[in-house]
């Protein structure tokens, strides 16, 4: 017997679901991720689209990075590792 509420369960086959997914990683492709973020010398525009990588600043047009991808990569892959292990406790 299911001690999952009738409202809850819909919920709980849809983490589980999500979950598989997660470990099926070929099934995503990610396109496009786009954030502004305010820099010490002003806001920049940093992007990944088409597998690449670009930003706003002088920095990333010379060198190809720069600290503001490299933090939004950063933060994107705390976020992810965050939220799997949120659903692994539950």
């Amino acid at each position: 017997m299911s001690h999952e509420s009738g409202s809850e369960a819909p919920v709980l086959a849809k983490q589980r679901k999500a979950a598989r997914y997660s470990r099926e990683q070929d099934r995503f492709e990610v396109f496009s991720v786009r954030a502004t973020m305010q820099a010490e010398h002003g806001a920049r525009v940093v992007e990944f689209d088409g597998g690449s990588w670009s930003c706003t600043c002088d920095f990333f047009r010379h060198h190809a990075t720069c600290s503001h991808v490299m933090a939004l990569e950063s933060i994107l892959l705390d976020q992810a590792k965050m939220r799997l292990a949120q659903r692994v406790d539950t």
